[in-house]
């Protein structure tokens, strides 16, 4: 599936890893996390479908937020996951992707007062091959 396809990727991305070191988590972000981390979340998805089935290719849209303690951390974060991710095509784990895309709203800036921590939102349209 590709929620858990993109979990491996994340996480073992090297020029990610030198920033968050496999912190990546589906939906929600641990208590008292060690920060920078990525949080990833699928907000639609339409499977392919047929008069006789549904399956094969599909398109999935993901939020994808950097959160960190600084402005400047999350900044770099989301600078990184953009320039691994958009026009990526290819095996992530047992999904073929054709097509990862930065899509609207694209990139938000959020600060949480509560917990002082700097995200920045990314939304990214996936296209690809249901296994």
């Amino acid at each position: 599936m590709l929620h858990e396809d993109f979990y491996t990727w994340a996480s073992a991305n090297a020029p990610l890893a030198v920033l968050i070191a496999g912190r990546v988590y589906p939906r929600i972000l641990p208590q008292n996390p060690v920060l920078p981390a990525l949080v990833y979340s699928q907000s639609s998805g339409v499977p392919e479908t047929t008069c006789v089935e549904i399956g094969g290719y599909s398109e999935a849209v993901f939020q994808l937020s950097c959160i960190a303690e600084t402005y400047n951390q999350a900044k770099q974060l989301a600078r990184t996951l953009r320039a691994e991710l958009h026009g990526f095509a290819g095996a992530m784990g047992g999904t073929t992707v054709r097509g990862a895309f930065q899509t609207e709203p694209g990139e938000e800036d959020v600060y949480e007062d509560e917990t002082r921590e700097s995200r920045v939102d990314l939304t990214f349209r996936f296209h690809y091959l249901e296994t």
